[in-house]
């Protein structure tokens, strides 16, 4: 009986009020279970009669290239990275305090900035009623996240008289930027003041009227990197540096000594084993007369422009067009009315100024037009620095990267402003001169990234770049050239005054750790690096031993497995295929320099899998060879490539005191996955190099019957000749 009266009770429908009871109660007994402790803490505070925290100070950043991710700013590496400082009191209104000691660390560690200063200089802007500084990060930056520290003293009488002293704790860094911990310091006016940490007692202490406070705030951003440009890898490149040439009219020799027309040109091309050719069609150069009505660049290079690109088109090469950007020729009064210095190097040479919107406007012409010319496969800048004579920009390089001036800078002129940082640049390593050549690559990329944008260009674009610390005493930077879009950085390894300057600039920081290396600096971020050299017997300090194109080779070989980090140079470059033949090659011709590039271009498309094996040339053992004889070698085949490949034939080359055999080897043979194959390869000695050192080159090319693949490998050696 109870149990069915229970059920039909339970069955029956409760009334609206009991159930709207019921389901407040249950409500209220969560909220009270979950909140008991945060209802307690409101009680506490309600009862102290404390007001809500204020953020006395603010860190923030300004707008970016980059702009912004996952809650950081970012920058790229040509941007100067804009801190701000705002102080404020407890109803919000802005107070003045000493000037904030800033720094940049990275997970702890502290950075110095492009000139090597410890913190960040920061000025008072009554604009904005904030502490303003600007910090240049140093040259070759990783990608990461940086935090800038920033620490001030604040008065005791900015912060609420009920302030609660004793919930002031050290929280965690955040990005948004909180207090990091709390030091009182004496109330004095020095720079730095002496600092006592000091525990704050549990009791409701506040510090003594006229105390300052010690605020240390945290705030991160990010450093970004661009992702280099999708480019074909293993490029093999001859420039073709015209100067006042009429290309159309050029009358030259073959490589194999025939005299020919302009297109002879292609034929030493061929013999470079190069995919690609880069033309400087565009010079501004009065030398010759008048520019053409309406344009800035010397007619007769331009004009070839269209033949030269078609023709190579037609024999299946990439054709690309440069321009000298930073450098004219000629009458200054016949020239462009741009802002110009004479350069120091050349008496007929003007340097136009990095701030001068005119020359951007030409150089961002030329790149449109080029970008819809069918023609033209890529766009390239020579020159494309200040020519360290851009000292008119003091004013600009002061007020943005604030080194220090003398103190009665204002008073200065033009002439002495311009004096100050010629002297002050001159001293390379310091401060102001490691600050002034950071700006100046800062502008240079700024002015690449206008060009890119305002030009629309979609075809890669290059820039020569100089090899000695990458440019950077010359106001150039290729990082900073990369984040501003640039596709490629095609780095000149020309001039070296010896064997042991060459070391250092590119593979001594191997074992060395020495500052400026090519090896060290390319480990920050992938980059699409083409290494080049020139073809120039002095410039290789004349030397008969090793042989001057060896030097050559080996100086590109170097470059490109010591900077074989991210991923393996995307290219190599010979200048110029005018030096090859009608140079200075010295007592070597210009057919062994050429198969000496096309080695290199090998060994570039074999780290970038662009052949499908690895080639060496192996000769008999011997302390040189007998004119007359004859010399059998083999030519050594690795496979490196996952599919097979047909061998289509061996030719070896004449060169001087050698007669080579063409098509040798004309039995098509495959090469599979993982073999290991010998061909023969054969030479006859016919005699020593005129009035040259007593060793010849035997030089063998390999051809591929594979469409994705480069369509040969050139190897070679040179050998003692009696």
């Amino acid at each position: 009986m109870p149990r069915r009266i229970q059920a039909e009770w339970t069955r029956r429908p409760q009334p609206r009020w009991f159930q709207i009871f019921l389901s407040t109660a249950v409500v209220l007994g969560l909220i009270y279970f979950f909140a008991s402790d945060l209802l307690g803490e409101l009680v506490q505070r309600a009862r102290r009669g404390e007001l809500p925290e204020v953020q006395m100070v603010t860190v923030s950043f300004g707008d970016s290239d980059g702009g912004a991710e996952d809650g950081y700013q970012c920058y790229y590496r040509y941007e100067l990275v804009p801190v701000s400082i705002a102080v404020q009191d407890a109803t919000g209104e802005p107070i003045a305090v000493n000037e904030p000691r800033v720094r940049v660390f990275r997970e702890g560690i502290h950075v110095r900035d492009a000139g090597g200063r410890a913190q960040v200089p920061v000025r008072y802007d009554p604009a904005s009623n904030a502490w303003v500084g600007k910090w240049p990060m140093p040259l070759g930056t990783e990608p990461a996240v940086y935090t800038v520290r920033c620490e001030l003293s604040v008065p005791v009488e900015a912060y609420p008289s009920n302030y609660d002293w004793r919930s002031r704790s050290a929280p965690s860094r955040q990005r948004e930027g909180r207090s990091k911990r709390l030091e009182l310091v004496a109330e004095d006016t020095e720079s730095e003041p002496r600092a006592r940490e000091e525990a704050v007692d549990q009791s409701a202490y506040r510090p003594a009227p006229g105390s300052l406070v010690r605020e240390v705030i945290d705030r991160d951003f990010r450093v970004v990197a661009r992702e280099p440009r999708e480019v074909p890898r293993g490029l093999g490149i001859v420039t073709y540096e015209t100067a006042m040439t009429n290309v159309l009219e050029l009358r030259t020799r073959r490589p194999n000594g025939e005299e020919g027309d302009w297109t002879a040109i292609f034929d030493w091309l061929d013999l470079f084993s190069a995919d690609t050719l880069w033309y400087s069609a565009f010079v501004t150069d009065t030398r010759g007369g008048p520019l053409p009505s309406g344009s800035v660049w010397f007619g007769p290079t331009r004009r070839a422009l269209d033949a030269m690109g078609a023709h190579a088109h037609s024999r299946g090469l990439t054709f690309g067009a440069y321009a000298y950007a930073y450098r004219t020729f000629g009458d200054p009064k016949l020239l462009p009315p741009y802002r110009m210095v004479q350069a120091n190097d050349h008496a007929e040479a003007y340097i136009p100024s990095l701030l001068d919107l005119g020359r951007v406007h030409d150089l961002t012409g030329m790149v449109r037009e080029m970008d819809a010319n069918p023609n033209v496969d890529m766009i390239g800048f020579d020159y494309i620095r200040d020519g360290n004579v851009g000292f008119a920009a003091v004013n600009e390089f002061v007020d943005e990267m604030r080194p220090d001036v003398p103190e009665d800078w204002n008073e200065l002129g033009a002439e002495d402003r311009e004096a100050w940082i010629r002297e002050r640049s001159a001293a390379w390593s310091s401060e102001t001169a490691r600050l002034w050549d950071w700006w100046r690559a800062r502008r240079t990329a700024l002015v690449l990234r206008d060009i890119l944008r305002d030009s629309g260009c979609e075809k890669p674009l290059w820039t020569f770049t100089l090899s000695w610390l990458h440019g950077q005493q010359h106001g150039q930077d290729p990082y900073m050239f990369t984040d501003a879009g640039v596709a490629i950085d095609a780095v000149m390894l020309y001039e070296y005054n010896s064997q042991r300057q060459f070391d250092a600039v590119v593979p001594g920081i191997r074992k060395t750790k020495q500052e400026g290396s090519w090896s060290v600096y390319s480990e920050a971020s992938p980059m699409n690096l083409i290494f080049g050299n020139q073809i120039d017997f002095y410039s290789h300090q004349g030397i008969t031993s090793p042989p001057a194109p060896q030097r050559y080779y080996e100086r590109l070989l170097t470059a490109m497995q010591e900077t074989d980090h991210h991923q393996p140079p995307v290219g190599v470059f010979c200048h110029d295929v005018m030096r090859a033949i009608s140079g200075r090659t010295g007592p070597y011709a210009g057919r062994e320099w050429a198969l000496a590039g096309a080695a290199a271009m090998t060994r570039c498309r074999e780290m970038n899998s662009r052949v499908p094996a690895r080639v060496e040339l192996l000769l008999p053992g011997s302390d040189g060879f007998a004119i007359g004889s004859s010399v059998r070698g083999t030519v050594k085949l690795t496979a490196i490539h996952d599919r097979p490949v047909e061998i289509l034939g061996v030719t070896t080359y004449d060169t001087p005191g050698v007669s080579g055999r063409q098509d040798i080897y004309e039995r098509p043979a495959v090469l599979q996955p993982g073999d290991t194959v010998e061909v023969p390869a054969e030479w006859y000695i016919s005699g020593i190099r005129p009035g040259g050192p007593s060793h010849a080159m035997l030089a063998a090319r390999v051809h591929w019957g594979s469409p994705e693949h480069a369509p040969s490998s050139t190897v070679y050696t040179y050998a003692g000749v009696y």
